[in-house]
């Protein structure tokens, strides 16, 4: 028997919507783009209805249909980086975001789209690599190549932005 809250659009959106702005803003780069994706997410919800057994099972569904929203709208258009936006939308109410961790954040943004995404996924939303290789349709072992590769060029670009290497990366002040 499914659980009538899975299915509730009110308890999907306020669950699920920045949640799904960020995943959007891995790709456009744009807030306002990522937030048209979020809209047009929950468009495709109402259209299709589907029905869900889970949260997890809901955030995968909603998850996958923003990966594509955004990929379609990518092909459409390029996206700038709005920096200003990208901070507002990763610091929390509770705690501003240090130094460091916007440094982290813009070097997950300089990596090519297909390591950004799971750097994104596999870190900031928390999928395991065979929960991403589902959401993308690719295989595991793909997966986990291509997490190991983003992970080599994150390094790289984080030493070339400052910080130091001693068996785990921190900023030259630490």
């Amino acid at each position: 028997m499914t659980d009538i809250k899975y299915n509730n659009t009110e308890y999907l959106v306020d669950r699920f919507t920045d949640d799904i702005i960020r995943l959007a803003l891995v790709y456009v780069k744009n807030m306002a783009d990522a937030e048209d994706i979020a809209q047009q997410v929950f468009i495709i919800y109402l259209k299709k209805k589907p029905v869900f057994e889970s949260d997890e099972h809901a955030k995968n569904w909603l998850f996958k249909v923003t990966v594509n929203a955004s990929k379609n709208l990518k092909r459409m258009i390029r996206a700038t980086v709005d920096f200003d936006s990208l901070e507002n939308v990763l610091s929390t109410e509770d705690t501003e975001q240090s130094e460091s961790d916007r440094l982290v954040f813009e070097a997950v943004l300089s990596l090519k789209e297909k390591y950004r995404e799971i750097i994104h996924m596999y870190y900031y939303l928390g999928y395991s690599t065979k929960e991403i290789a589902s959401l993308l349709n690719q295989t595991e072992t793909n997966i986990r190549t291509r997490l190991s590769r983003a992970r080599e060029e994150l390094k790289k670009q984080l030493l070339k932005g400052g910080f130091c290497y001693d068996g785990r990366l921190q900023t030259a002040n630490e």
